[in-house]
């Protein structure tokens, strides 16, 4: 006979938006001008219509100077009766500004050590990352890839 010896509360190692290490790092909170459910953790944000209040998804125009960070799981939303966990319109998300994060990956992205990391600002991927320029990205200056992909959704970025 078995019996569970060990229980686990936290996310897993490459869950998007959860920390990297234990490196310093620079979290600020902001509220969600997005709908409910559209904000995930581990997505690129940029300023909302209310500057230094609001934060939302990039969209086509964005660039460095609208970026405010990465969103970060803050373990604050809670999970509906099927299992997902949504952000709330109007709730408050914390955003890394600063860290070693991991960033939820564009699907055709496969980051190495040291690549450069750019935002997307349109189409359904707005808010991932890929290590590959575009019409629709920006390059997030002093910023690079730790490593490659983790769970195979995220990988850790560095902000600096």
């Amino acid at each position: 006979m078995s019996a569970q010896t060990e229980y686990g509360y936290l996310s897993s190692k490459g869950a998007p938006g959860t920390l990297y290490d234990n490196a310093p790092h620079e979290v600020i909170s902001r509220r969600n001008e997005e709908e409910s459910g559209k904000l995930r953790y581990g997505l690129g944000v940029v300023i909302g219509t209310n500057k230094g209040y609001q934060v939302k998804l990039p969209i086509t125009g964005a660039s460095m100077s609208n970026f405010e960070g990465v969103v970060i799981d803050g373990y604050t939303d809670e999970m509906d009766l099927d299992g997902n966990v949504a952000i709330k319109y109007d709730g408050t998300v914390g955003i890394v500004r600063k860290g070693n994060i991991w960033a939820r990956l564009a699907k055709d992205a496969n980051p190495g050590y040291g690549d450069d990391v750019y935002l997307i600002t349109s189409g359904d991927e707005a808010g991932y990352f890929t290590n590959v320029t575009g019409a629709n990205t920006f390059k997030i200056t002093n910023a690079r890839f730790l490593r490659g992909k983790g769970t195979g959704i995220a990988a850790p970025i560095s902000l600096g």
